[in-house]
Order: structure tokens, then sequence, then C-alpha cells
């Protein structure tokens, strides 16, 4: 019997600590999905029957996650193509799945009918550790609406409730086969080596302001030489080099890696 794939489903990212959604309610989106994942995981198997892949418990995951990723997961950054690779080698697993929280709220509404419910968009994609590219992505919006006089759960449930229904809907077609060219896009930085720090160490004229974070890797243009970001100031940013020469006035670009 062939071995199925593994699938780890990292925590997932969000724009603030805190969504408030309507009726002055205010839920960490990152507290619902520690609620919600390990519920989606056992229910994707038993429940959904998505036995296409095997899925990784996930506290198992989260302890992977913060290993390779350090500073940046508790910052919650999101996670780079390097970190994707060392979770899925750390676990085993061949698809590493990352998500941003871009809404989580809830509400009642009145009239006729009162009713209660949540909302919950995300945007999702899914990487695959053997090909070094991602293979998935999809952006859902979904609810969970219950007549008001019905069930006695909170609105926090609710909206609990709607996550777990944007993940499976965000999942569903990936899980069952399909794949697509998933093209990114992030913002490219530029910076210059303005001093010669220690044997192997430069100073680059980019720092924390400019998004340059601990482990970033940074290359020249011609490729033949590659920094790694060691510590990063306020004004500026300390980088170890990993291959090639460097001296003052190199010009480097940041990579995805």
């Amino acid at each position: 019997m062939a071995t199925l794939d593994a699938i780890a489903l990292l925590q997932p990212t969000t724009q603030t600590g805190s969504i408030a959604g309507q009726n002055n309610q205010t839920v960490s989106p990152l507290e619902a999905a520690g609620r919600v994942m390990p519920r989606f995981i056992k229910e994707a198997s038993e429940k959904l029957k998505w036995n296409q892949v095997t899925w990784i418990p996930y506290d198992t995951v989260l302890k992977a996650q913060q290993e390779a990723m350090g500073e940046l997961f508790v910052a919650n950054e999101p996670p780079k193509v390097r970190h994707c690779l060392a979770i899925g080698k750390a676990l085993g697993a061949r698809y590493v799945v990352t998500y941003a929280i871009r809404e989580l709220t809830g509400y009642r509404a009145s009239g006729l009918v009162a009713r209660k419910g949540g909302r919950a968009s995300i945007s999702l994609m899914v990487f695959d550790t053997e090909s070094k590219r991602y293979v998935w992505q999809s952006e859902n919006t979904e609810t969970s609406i219950r007549e008001a006089w019905l069930g006695n759960e909170s609105l926090s449930k609710m909206m609990d409730q709607a996550l777990f229904n944007a993940i499976r809907k965000a999942l569903e077609k990936f899980v069952k086969g399909e794949r697509m060219e998933v093209k990114t896009s992030s913002v490219q930085l530029v910076a210059k080596v303005v001093a010669m720090v220690a044997d192997k160490k430069v100073l680059l004229d980019l720092g924390q302001d400019k998004g340059l974070r601990v482990g970033d890797i940074l290359v020249s243009f011609d490729g033949k030489t590659k920094l790694k970001v060691t510590e990063v100031l306020d004004n500026g940013t300390v980088a170890e080099v990993v291959e090639g020469e460097a001296k003052e006035g190199l010009v480097v670009k940041s990579t995805d890696e």
C-alpha cells in the first residue's frame, strides 16, 4: 500500500491581534484558530473522509513552526519558502498550508426572525515541498447562521464555525486532487553594503522600518553573493556573507527564500 502524503496546517497570520465584530464583540483570530484547527484536522479524516492525505496534529505542527521561524513566529509574520521547507522536512510533510485570516466577525440581527451568526474570510495557499512551489491558492468567505432561539451557542462559537467552514471550502478541491499554477508576488527590497563590520559580516543601509527580518536572504544582482540577516537595527542591518564575497558599495536584493 502506498504511503499517503502528509499535510501540515500552520498557524494563521492576521493583520491585527484582535478583530472587532458587530455588537462590539472582540475576538482573537489566533485563539479562534487554536480552537478550530485541532477539530478541523480530526474531522477532516473522520467526518469529511478526506483520507487522501495524512493530517499532522496541530500541536505537533505548531512546535515545528516555532522552531523553524523563531521570533518571526512570535511576531505572527507570514512564513517564507525556507520556513515551509524546514517545517516540511521536520514533520515529513509534503504539503504545508499557510493562510491569513482577513475577517472574523459575529452578529445578532433582530427582525421577523431573529438570527445570530459568524463570518470568516481567509486567504490560503498550499506549498509543495517536493516541487518547492505553491500548488494551490484559494480565497474564501463563509458564514455560520442560526435562528437566535435555537441552541445556546455563543457568538464566539458561531465565528469558530464560520472559520471552520472557510478552511474546509478552501481546501476541498485541493484534497480531492486539483492543483494550479500559483504566481506569488512580493515587495523586493534593495539594500547597499555601507560597511564591513567583521570577518564575513556587513552592515546594510536598510533597517527594521523597511521590513527586513532576522533570517532574510539577500543576493547580489549577479547572483554570486548571498547574505543572511543576523541582526536588525532601527536604521541598519547586520548580515553574514554565506556565499561569495562582499565589499562596501555592493548592492543586494531580497528574495523569497
